[in-house]
């Protein structure tokens, strides 16, 4: 029969306890008057200080690798998705960056169009991504932040027509702050997928050609 981790971890525990208080139990009684029964006392209380250590240990190990399986599921589900976002989030930047037509109402639409999209992930659905490393999911949290900020501008903006319609000076305004967050959220947004990619490579293999075609 296969012995687990845990098993083991409290096997150890408690072989500990015993050669722990076994030592400190001859010391004693080689240098003290006491009885055997405090000497055996001691022996059980050190054994029982070590074993609820190791099952406190072996509860905290078990709870971190069900989180982080956890993780590694929902983020094979999320995967698409959040590669999507990155793509609508890189498209935003790169409208606001080099698009000479802004006071256009296309350009408006786009802007909002690629927003929109850049948002699809809900922030809660992230949070079993704690786990993963690199603050991956605060990553893409705050990158998605910044992409709602712009929606809420452009909320406020109102239509394609208000745009074309708005002061240059206004217009630029909104212009500069879009920059900045798509920017900061390009930049995010790259740098969390990178790293959710990598977990995911690492935890969820790719099938093998033989797993898809067979043995043939």
């Amino acid at each position: 029969m296969k012995i687990s981790d845990d098993s083991r971890v409290i096997v150890g525990c408690l072989i500990a306890g015993f050669a722990g208080g076994l030592a400190i139990a001859t010391c004693w009684e080689s240098r003290s008057d006491k009885s055997f029964w405090d000497v055996l006392t001691a022996l059980g209380t050190l054994g029982a200080v070590l074993v609820a250590l190791g099952i406190s240990l072996v509860q905290s190990i078990s709870l971190s690798k069900e989180r982080h399986a956890h993780a590694m599921l929902v983020a094979s589900r999320l995967a698409a998705q959040v590669a999507a976002v990155v793509d609508a989030a890189g498209s935003a930047n790169a409208r606001l960056v080099f698009s000479r037509e802004t006071e256009t109402g296309e350009f408006f639409s786009g802007v909002v169009r690629q927003a929109d999209a850049a948002v699809a992930v809900d922030v809660a659905a992230l949070l079993p991504l704690l786990p993963l490393p690199n603050h991956c999911a605060h990553r893409l949290a705050t990158a998605i932040g910044y992409m709602e900020a712009i929606r809420v501008d452009a909320a406020q903006v109102g239509t394609p027509k208000r745009w074309q319609a708005t002061l240059s000076t206004e217009r630029d305004y909104y212009l500069r702050r879009w920059r900045i967050w798509a920017s900061e959220a390009d930049t995010l947004f790259r740098v969390a997928h990178r790293d959710f990619t990598e977990a995911l490579a690492v935890g969820v293999k790719r099938p093998t050609n033989i797993e898809i075609f067979g043995d043939e």
